[in-house]
């Protein structure tokens, strides 16, 4: 792929492994440690959240895919608790999804 064309290859993350305290003498605190979602909901708003980040990330660096980028259609709204903030994330990510894919109007010299 040339360069600075395209998504970025995402760094690796470390993830700790679980440690027995009995043989290691090391022993996690529950802080170190992220937390589990409470539930399906808080699951999928939690990745939407982190999409979002980096789709922001991208275009503030000047990032641009190579095609057009289209987010499937919901066939089946939820709604539970947290409706509005799912349709608000989904909808800021379809839009980022979509300045990706848009052309930088060229500058005026």
């Amino acid at each position: 792929m040339p360069s600075g064309v395209g998504l970025p290859r995402p760094a690796p993350v470390a993830i700790p492994t679980p440690v027995i305290a009995a043989q290691t003498g090391q022993v996690f605190a529950v802080s170190q440690l992220p937390p589990l979602p409470r539930s399906p909901a808080d699951a999928v708003i939690d990745v939407q959240r982190r999409a979002i980040v980096l789709l922001a990330e991208l275009l503030s660096r000047g990032a641009r895919a190579p095609s057009r980028v289209k987010p499937p259609e919901r066939p089946t709204p939820y709604r539970g608790a947290h409706a509005e903030l799912l349709r608000i994330q989904e909808e800021a990510i379809a839009l980022a999804l979509d300045a990706l894919g848009t052309v930088p109007a060229p500058t005026k010299k």
